[in-house]
């Protein structure tokens, strides 16, 4: 997977609001999203943050690719989670016809 090398750091004012929401995020990946992206406003590398975080740093990539994208929303993107559907809905309705 090729990244950009060129990736903004994010400003002053960006690093301020991140830092002011920490504080509100509950959810753990959000939390280190948030994280990255405030240390890597503060001039730290992808490899010092992947190190000091304990993550692959394509994760990093990931976090940093996703914010070039969207801005700060990207730190409240939701990761997809759980094997992808493999049963229709008009499946279920047909299994839930069956059961009663």
């Amino acid at each position: 997977m090729s990244y950009k090398k060129g990736v903004r750091h994010p400003t002053t004012s960006e690093v301020q609001q991140i830092s002011k929401s920490l504080l509100k995020i509950t959810d753990p990946h959000q939390q280190r999203r948030a994280e990255a992206l405030t240390l890597f406003g503060m001039g730290l590398s992808p490899a010092e943050i992947a190190q000091s975080q304990g993550v692959h740093l394509n994760t990093i990539y990931k976090d940093l690719c996703a914010f070039e994208e969207l801005g700060l929303k990207a730190i409240a993107q939701l990761r997809p989670s759980g094997a992808p559907r493999r049963i229709t809905a008009e499946q279920i309705e047909l299994i839930k016809k069956i059961a009663e």
